[in-house]
């Protein structure tokens, strides 16, 4: 806009009403930084009257303008080099610029030469790019929420891949609940974290918790529709409380108000029969849990119903066993088991090895026709039929 050229600093009368009609905010500084003229632009630009501006300001004396470059600029200027600046950022003082705020600014420096005398002084003309400069920043700023929203996501489905594969190692009930309430306490930074399990009598029988005493576990009860579990176990579906003190759907236990919870996050846990237990959390600070950790949530509750389930059918499984092999051992009959597809002797009782003299180790594997007489086989083989 502004030449620095020969001709454009001749045109006096020219360059005079360019300045003062200009849109753009201009004002024209004295080679030792203090200002010898700005334009009507520049007064509306600042909020100020060009007497205040022109009798106290040096650019060499402005910490802001050095702190932004545009001191540097002014010097590369006076050097002869037109020299800009993009998206400089502003803070207005609310005492010199009405409200205040911050301001994003496109900044030239351009040398101001008078033929035979060199440059002496700079124009200095500034663009109000913040409207522009807002709109980058809150695509910058929705961005960054996208990435960390698909960081967070990403590190809870890793989470939740770990939570998978080492959960079906876990054959003992309360091995599984210890390892359920542990991770969802740490995965939902959770400063309660409780597992209660679906009784017979159609109450939730807390089975472990972290937080709260320890000495509630097979002790505290609720009853259906009791509490933020009871109604998760009610609707079997996913829910939340993100302030007790305006809960009025449910009955709310005392040992919420004894605790100083304020929110809560609980699962139905749920395998191919329904409802297993619940999963609950809770925290002493307002929580509001967005619906991708409520997903995440169920999903940790649906795995545990599985794991918890799995555990008690082994658990079940090793007691069968053991009532077993204690009346395996203690009959008075010898006996034996036969693999019906190698007709070998797997295993056999005390008794089997005190009436027969072989060692278990000499049986094992042993033909079942070597411990009968040769005229005994076929009945032996119809008594396998």
């Amino acid at each position: 806009m502004i030449r620095e050229s020969q001709h454009m600093m001749n045109e006096d009368g020219f360059f005079q009403a360019f300045f003062d009609q200009s849109p753009c905010a201009m004002q024209i500084l004295r080679a030792n930084g203090t200002v010898l003229k700005i334009n009507k632009a520049w007064e509306e630009f600042w909020e100020q009257s060009s007497v205040a501006d022109i009798s106290f300001y040096n650019i060499n004396s402005d910490k802001k303008a050095q702190a932004m470059g545009m001191t540097s600029a002014f010097k590369q200027a006076l050097a002869g080099i037109t020299a800009s600046l993009r998206n400089m950022k502003y803070t207005l003082d609310a005492d010199t610029a009405g409200t205040g705020g911050v301001r994003f600014l496109n900044v030239r420096m351009l040398p101001l030469v008078r033929e035979g005398k060199g440059v002496e002084g700079v124009v200095c003309i500034l663009e109000d790019n913040s409207k522009n400069r807002f709109v980058e920043l809150e695509k910058e700023k929705h961005q960054n929420r996208l990435k960390e929203e698909i960081t967070r996501r990403t590190k809870q489905f890793e989470s939740l891949l770990q939570f998978s594969a080492e959960i079906l190692t876990i054959n003992d009930p309360t091995e599984v609940f210890e390892f359920v309430t542990s991770w969802a306490q740490s995965l939902f930074g959770l400063d309660y974290s409780s597992l209660l399990l679906l009784e017979k009598n159609g109450k939730l029988l807390l089975k472990e918790v972290i937080g709260f005493s320890r000495s509630l576990i097979d002790t505290f009860e609720l009853q259906m529709g009791e509490g933020l579990a009871g109604l998760v176990a009610q609707t079997q579906q996913v829910d939340v409380t993100e302030n007790f003190a305006t809960e009025t759907r449910f009955t709310i236990p005392d040992i919420i108000g004894e605790n100083g919870i304020t929110s809560a996050l609980a699962a139905p846990m749920l395998n191919k029969d329904g409802l297993t237990g619940v999963l609950v959390g809770h925290t002493k600070s307002k929580r509001i849990f967005s619906q991708s950790e409520r997903l995440l949530y169920q999903s940790i509750a649906n795995q545990a119903a599985v794991a918890v389930d799995n555990a008690i059918s082994q658990q079940s499984l090793k007691r069968s066993e053991k009532r077993f092999r204690h009346l395996f051992e203690s009959a008075n009959d010898a006996i034996y088991l036969i693999d019906l597809e190698s007709d070998r002797i797997v295993d056999c009782n005390r008794k089997a090895l005190e009436l027969g003299g072989y060692s278990r180790e000499e049986l094992a594997g042993m033909d079942k026709y070597a411990l009968y007489p040769s005229g005994e086989h076929a009945v032996l083989d119809e008594r396998y039929k």
